[in-house]
């Protein structure tokens, strides 16, 4: 017979262990069962009010508009905005011009070719160079030098010609732009070897041929002697020296310092064998001179003249 049995006992259950999120989330659930629709209240989303627009404003250290910097969502547009004001203002910006002294005469306002000769600018116009100078006409068809940031022969970037002076330059100029087409500008020999220093070195051939015409007009027996020689002018030399064998004056003491001493004695040498001056008075009858021709002068100075 089994012992009679004990009062019954009820299992219990075990305690689930529930996660954060399941807690949450089962909260929640209870929390959207409970309330009405009518309870449901859904805050307005807050409105971000726009930026306002970029405002200028003058910089007084470079008295110069920019635009302020706003913290806002569009920074990016006022960077670039800012940016493009920069640019805009560093392009119209004229660019820094040399201190040069521009001439008062040939600084022509639309001349297209600048020459800086002894730091005195000269603006003329690039057609009349390089149509009557081959030295000009090449230098042109080389294009600028390589490295050069602007363009040479501009105000910025002039035409350095070394070794040439501001008033044979300007004498030249002269010629190129006449003040009156029917009046010469200078009557002086000097001016007129101004012209000639400038055409024989740049190969201006019909500046350099109206220079000697001119020289051969106007020049003393010295300046045409002198110029002669310097330029290789066989004509100038002749003239010269045909002039002062044949006239009654005699050598000055300018003349005799100035020629070399072989010319002085060849031109002594012709004057007596013409009986010239003094030694016409002693040996020749004055009434029947006789004058030296250009033959006879080119004979005579034969290894002293040039052979064009």
């Amino acid at each position: 017979m089994s012992p009679p049995a004990g009062p019954r006992r009820l299992k219990t259950a075990k305690p689930v262990l529930l996660t954060t999120y399941q807690r949450e989330r089962s909260d929640s659930e209870q929390s959207v069962i409970v309330q009405s629709p009518r309870q449901l209240s859904i805050p307005p989303v807050p409105q971000t009010p726009p930026p306002p627009p970029p405002s200028l404003v003058l910089d007084s250290s470079s008295n110069r508009p920019e635009t302020q910097m706003k913290r806002s969502s569009s920074n990016m547009v006022d960077v670039n905005l800012n940016r493009s004001t920069t640019m805009r203002s560093a392009i119209r910006q004229p660019l820094p011009v040399p201190n040069y002294n521009r001439h008062p005469t040939f600084c022509l306002p639309d001349g297209n070719i600048s020459f800086l000769v002894e730091n005195t600018l000269f603006t003329i116009h690039r057609y009349f160079i390089e149509r009557d100078s081959p030295a000009f006409r090449d230098m042109f068809s080389l294009g600028p030098p390589p490295g050069s940031s602007t363009t040479e022969g501009s105000v910025e970037n002039p035409i350095v010609l070394h070794g040439m002076s501001r008033r044979d330059f300007e004498c030249f100029c002269s010629i190129l732009y006449p003040p009156r087409f029917n009046k010469e500008p200078f009557h002086a020999s000097e001016d007129w070897a101004a012209v000639l220093r400038v055409a024989d070195k740049y190969e201006f051939s019909d500046i350099r041929q109206m220079a000697i015409e001119k020289l051969l007009a106007i020049g003393s027996c010295l300046d045409r002697i002198t110029i002669g020689r310097q330029f290789q002018v066989q004509s100038l030399l002749l003239s010269g020296y045909r002039d002062i064998c044949n006239r009654s004056d005699f050598l000055s003491a300018e003349e005799i310092a100035s020629l070399p001493a072989t010319d002085v004695a060849l031109i002594v040498s012709m004057r007596e064998r013409l009986g010239v001056g003094c030694c016409r008075l002693h040996y020749r009858d004055s009434n029947s001179p006789k004058l030296a021709t250009d033959n006879d002068i080119a004979a005579w100075f034969v290894d002293h003249l040039p052979m064009h």
